[in-house]
């Protein structure tokens, strides 16, 4: 099923994850991390863009998805 969705306008932050899809927690999980010790916080959740996937290249260690989160600065 699709279904349309909104993501809202402002700043972003985006990590590559290369390999497997089990692994798309971890690099998130960094991210946000990362976002923070910069001085920002999350304001809503992760969304994925599949950049190489099973379809392209057969090879897991070769898939690419880039991880956004959207910020704002802390207060």
């Amino acid at each position: 099923q699709i279904q349309a969705g909104f993501l809202p306008g402002g700043q972003i932050a985006v990590a590559t994850h290369l390999g497997p899809y089990e692994g798309l927690p971890t690099t998130g999980q960094a991210l946000a991390e990362w976002a923070l010790s910069q001085g920002f916080e999350a304001t809503g959740p992760n969304w994925e863009v599949y950049l190489v996937t099973p379809g392209v290249e057969s090879d897991p260690a070769k898939w690419r998805t880039d991880i956004c989160k959207q910020v704002r600065p802390v207060a």
